[in-house]
């Protein structure tokens, strides 16, 4: 097995890098590799690095080394060879791609890495294929020979594009699962599933992350009511209020645009107050999901004057984008819009990613759901039935509704008795 970057990540195993192997591959005799160096080191009367206390140079970095020796020196014979002999080493990483038994990798380096060119495959598979641009899909799918897998959820983000052209919507935008026709186009406001008949596609059902309310709500909303829930889930312990929707009507929320974003600062006073309370209750394990970066940016400045280390420990705060395929014990999902401003961003008629934007926000904890809205203010400024508005609705009628005023006051029952890891 081996992994393209492997080497540059924080969490790679080093061993899995094509550096790795190659290197592995070479010490064996490979290319007479190691052999020619030794020659061209001895002819340009180098030292080298493979002694004292710095690390042992790979077979790369001495090539580099040399080529740039040999250029200063104005050498041309010995440039030739050092040429001839990055074509070898070329030839051999490609020689121990094709050995490996599976080749892991990003789609953007499939469509710059020389070695990967030239190799064929029994088969592809594709993660989280819904943020897989079409043209990066194509050519991956190429170098297959007889079968590809698109693996990803068809309700989660699409390609992130900067476009708005028109080819760029149609080749950049569009993921793979409506390309293929396994989604429909819907019109906004109603859903597009895999038809249950599909022999092609899979819709996986059971769900292992949330807690059954907040599974239910992403279930009706999102996937037409089809997911369950694992029996793990089921049985597993939670707080007693799963669904809390924060109304801050009553604070009289502002929002203020500024630098293409915006940002209300009374939503983020009231979040730092429910952070507190979730600390003091030793909650730790939590998300704020923001659809403004404005807004995240704010909220991180709030945070660190007003909690500093009295903050969950394991605190994050992020724009949705940012924030899929990752979970947390609790997810705040800060609306921010609020009057005088006309919620277009989280009005899914003028913004057609609205819906898999909310399912992200929304399906990535496991255990409490918080909503941090104004229903007055977003029926002055969305249909009334909005996606959004029916979300709050729904909150409002098989959650807890808490008044954003009252949350230091009623903030240790919201996590249970028992105090320190009530989840």
């Amino acid at each position: 097995m081996i992994r393209l970057g492997a080497e540059y990540s924080v969490t790679g195993d080093a061993e899995l890098s094509l550096g790795a192997a190659l290197e592995r591959r070479i010490g064996g005799g490979a290319g007479r590799i190691t052999e020619t160096l030794d020659e061209i080191e001895a002819g340009l009367g180098s030292a080298g690095r493979a002694g004292g206390s710095e690390p042992r140079e790979d077979a790369r970095a001495r090539l580099l080394r040399l080529s740039a020796l040999a250029r200063s020196r104005g050498d041309p014979e010995m440039r030739r060879d050092l040429s001839r002999l990055a074509g070898e080493l070329q030839k051999q990483a490609i020689l121990t791609l094709r050995r490996a038994d599976v080749v892991l990798t990003t789609l953007a380096r499939v469509a710059v890495r020389d070695e990967l060119a030239p190799l064929r495959f029994d088969a592809l598979v594709i993660d989280e294929a819904s943020s897989a641009p079409l043209p990066y899909v194509v050519l991956a799918a190429s170098m297959a020979r007889s079968r590809a897998f698109a693996i990803g959820d068809f309700q989660q983000l699409p390609p992130v594009v900067a476009s708005d052209g028109e080819a760029s919507r149609r080749w950049m935008s569009r993921d793979v699962f409506r390309e293929a026709g396994v989604v429909g186009e819907a019109p906004p406001g109603e859903l597009a599933l895999p038809s249950p008949n599909d022999r092609l596609c899979a819709m996986l059902v059971e769900q292992y992350r949330m807690a059954p309310p907040v599974r239910a709500l992403v279930s009706d909303l999102f996937y037409g009511g089809r997911l369950v829930d694992a029996r793990a889930v089921a049985g597993r312990p939670g707080p007693p209020e799963p669904l809390l929707l924060l109304e801050t009507s009553s604070l009289e929320p502002t929002v203020v645009r500024e630098e293409g974003s915006r940002w209300n600062d009374e939503h983020a006073s009231c979040i730092v107050d429910f952070l507190q309370e979730a600390a003091r209750a030793g909650v730790d394990d939590v998300a704020v999901v923001v659809p403004y970066r404005l807004q995240a940016r704010r909220l991180w400045r709030l945070v660190r004057g007003r909690l500093g280390r009295a903050a969950p420990t394991r605190l994050e705060i992020s724009t949705v984008h940012r924030f899929q395929g990752r979970e947390k014990s609790v997810v705040v999902f800060d609306t921010v819009d609020a009057p005088p401003a006309r919620s277009w961003f989280l009005h899914e008629g003028r913004n057609a990613d609205l819906p898999r934007l909310l399912n992200v926000a929304l399906s990535r904890t496991r255990d409490m759901l918080v909503v941090v809205a104004t229903r007055e203010g977003l029926r002055r400024t969305l249909p009334e039935e909005a996606l959004l508005n029916r979300l709050i609705d729904r909150m409002s009628d098989q959650g807890r509704v808490v008044d954003a005023r009252t949350i230091r006051e009623v903030g240790p029952g919201l996590f249970g008795s028992s105090g320190v890891e009530c989840f």
